[in-house]
């Protein structure tokens, strides 16, 4: 029986599911998450994918943001997926209402233009990131306390501004 549900569905081809990936960047298309969802693995032997190609409007009746006026292949094609990683794949159909197929149209156009704009820029970690804010925050602070000269400013009020 699961085998001819599964016919029911109108599934994305191999094709589509890498184009929708591509276009995203392999990143997940929620706006506040954009974790990168594939790489290699530890032994180098292949690549894996924490990523989903995501129906906009359900692939079969029933389904979350199911549009009974598209035909078989506007619910297969590139236009009605949209990457994710496997966690907001689960939330965006768990919970329909809150995810409208505007918003997840949105969610794709932006990601896209994110993707776009940020090729050829350098990736950095949350470590690097969050230690760059840190000597950022220690250097204004320190130019506030030395009155606009951080050399002049002394070490244990930069402590102190720093802490506060």
């Amino acid at each position: 029986m699961a085998k001819k549900d599964a016919k029911k569905r109108d599934d994305f081809s191999p094709a589509t599911i890498r184009k929708i990936k591509e276009m995203a960047g392999d990143v997940c298309s929620m706006p506040t998450c954009r974790v990168i969802t594939g790489g290699a693995k530890k032994l180098r032997d292949n690549s894996f994918s924490i990523g989903v190609a995501a129906h906009i409007c359900a692939a079969s009746p029933g389904g979350p943001r199911y549009d009974s006026n598209m035909s078989k292949e506007e619910r297969r094609s590139y236009g009605n997926g949209l990457w994710l990683c496997q966690t907001h794949s689960r939330l965006i159909d768990v919970d329909p209402a809150r995810f409208p197929t505007s918003m997840l149209k949105a969610w794709k156009e932006e990601a896209e233009a994110w993707s776009m704009s940020n090729v050829g820029k350098k990736l950095i970690s949350q470590f690097e990131h969050d230690k760059a804010i840190r000597v950022a925050v220690g250097r204004s602070i320190a130019e506030f306390v030395g009155g606009g000269d951080s050399i002049k400013a002394p070490i244990q009020d930069i402590v102190l501004g720093y802490d506060e």
